[in-house]
């Protein structure tokens, strides 16, 4: 008897369901100066997974003056791989460490082949908006939705064209909304939400599929519809993700299925949810 290999099984998986696959998620810690990074299920860590994860050993940082840089991860105990994040920049009248003003940590893993003429891409991210919440149509509209940082640091690779990464708008909806690059030459694209409840099980509040049409290279918004009308709490974390599949990569003659996780802090003008304990 021959055992399918631990890629031929994550790509079954994947093609499964939405939130069934497993793949990389991220989530800034409460305190806002670390992030953690781990493998599951959902945006539920699998420890035995975190191996998925040995060759990403740093992750970049990027700044809401449009500035990058790289700081090392490492695994821990839990099974998750941890980071503290760069430190505050003595010149900066607008600190991005304590996230003053909004910042990004981004992440890309090329997964490799899981089928016969496929290819896997992972990217993921968490992003903090700026302390004060005055500031979020702006954090959203001039920073969030500008990719030109991928490029800058993915863009130089075998492949044809850049990874996908998304983003989220943390205030506002429903329709919630996502922001992502895109792919060039994809027809359709899909957008998904999800909470974690206390007991640690996780609810897909709504997934959207959006067809597209000549794609143009510009980032581009996935609404969102939730499958029933549901204020989100303040300062709870939400999971989302974005997948785009099957597009060809003529460089490698190859076609890739992109994955783009993430994770958002919802904004101080969401619903006070301190009173009750949250469940799925």
């Amino acid at each position: 008897m021959i055992l399918p290999s631990a890629k031929l099984l994550f790509g079954f998986l994947l093609h499964r369901s939405a939130v069934q696959g497993h793949m990389p998620w991220m989530k800034l810690r409460d305190d806002e100066m670390a992030i953690d990074l781990f493998f599951g299920e959902g945006p539920i860590p699998d420890p035995e997974l975190i191996t998925a994860l040995d060759s990403v050993d740093e992750l970049d940082f990027i700044h809401f003056a449009g500035t990058t840089e790289k700081f090392p991860i490492h695994v821990t105990d839990s099974g998750k791989m941890h980071g503290h994040l760069p430190e505050e920049s003595e010149e900066s009248a607008w600190p991005d460490y304590d996230f003053q003003r909004p910042a990004t940590v981004a992440g890309f893993l090329d997964y490799g082949e899981f089928g016969e003429g496929t290819k896997l891409h992972y990217s993921f991210t968490t992003q903090a908006y700026s302390k004060d919440h005055t500031y979020a149509v702006a954090d959203w509209a001039v920073f969030f939705t500008n990719f030109d940082w991928v490029e800058k640091l993915y863009g130089n690779s075998e492949h044809t064209h850049s990874p996908l990464f998304a983003t989220m708008k943390n205030f506002g909806g429903p329709p919630y909304e996502l922001a992502v690059n895109g792919i060039p030459g994809m027809t359709s694209i899909q957008g998904c939400l999800y909470d974690v409840a206390e007991n640690g099980e996780v609810a897909e509040m709504g997934c959207t599929e959006q067809e597209v049409k000549d794609y143009d290279g510009n980032s581009m918004v996935i609404k969102i519809d939730t499958v029933e009308q549901k204020e989100l709490c303040a300062g709870q974390h939400y999971y989302f993700r974005a997948r785009t599949r099957d597009n060809y990569d003529p460089e490698e003659d190859i076609a890739i299925s992109s994955y783009a996780t993430g994770s958002v802090v919802w904004d101080s003008t969401g619903k006070d949810c301190s009173s009750y304990v949250r469940s799925s």
